[in-house]
């Protein structure tokens, strides 16, 4: 797979992400799928942060995004390619939250590895400081991470 279709790929994922048509985006995913998502000391306060995994996995990830937030900006600035199925893309969203009116904006890189011309991974970096603020306040939600802890 040369870099021009990797990356063909992963713009068309995007648009595909924007439009909603999400079972058109799981097509260009290999089944297998991982999401990971910012995973870490935020998952606790940001709902859409973790690690997902498969069609089902990231159905959930995006309906708790969707249910925490609006989209009011999505940019991507930069494409950049690697050997090995590997695509970069540096973008910023701007998101308000849906309870608070609160808003708050993200730098990203999401990170693509492909297998066989299906995205099998994604890794999302950014600085989840600004999301963890907004949803500090928030009266904390029953999630599958904290109950599973709660219950220990």
């Amino acid at each position: 797979m040369t870099n021009k279709r990797n990356l063909a790929i992963v713009r068309a994922w995007f648009r595909l992400l924007a439009r909603g048509e999400y079972a058109k985006m799981h097509e260009l995913q290999t089944k297998d799928v991982v999401w990971d998502v910012i995973a870490g000391p935020s998952e606790t306060l940001v709902p859409w942060l973790g690690k997902f995994r498969g069609r089902a996995g990231i159905d959930r990830c995006l309906a708790r995004f969707s249910g925490a937030v609006e989209s009011e900006a999505f940019e991507l600035h930069d494409f950049l390619t690697g050997p090995g199925g590997q695509v970069a893309v540096i973008g910023r969203t701007r998101l308000r939250e849906r309870q608070t009116g609160a808003r708050m904006h993200i730098d990203f890189v999401e990170y693509f590895r492909l297998r066989r011309g299906k995205i099998a991974y994604v890794r999302v970096y950014g600085d989840s400081a600004g999301a963890a603020c907004a949803f500090a306040a928030l009266p904390r939600r029953a999630t599958t991470r904290t109950t599973k802890r709660a219950a220990r």
